[in-house]
């Protein structure tokens, strides 16, 4: 058995996926940072 290091897909970081991917990505998880951002900011008031 060998190792490949050269993965099947391009898609490991926003440097290398296609913008579709990313665009897809964001959408999905912009409400979830959005919680996280507010969150981090009312600890930082307090």
């Amino acid at each position: 058995m060998a190792f490949d290091p050269q993965p099947v897909f391009h898609a490991g970081s926003p440097a290398t996926a296609p913008s579709e991917v990313l665009r897809i990505i964001r959408a999905r998880s912009q409400a979830l940072t959005d919680r996280r951002l507010a969150a981090a900011r009312a600890y930082q008031i307090s």
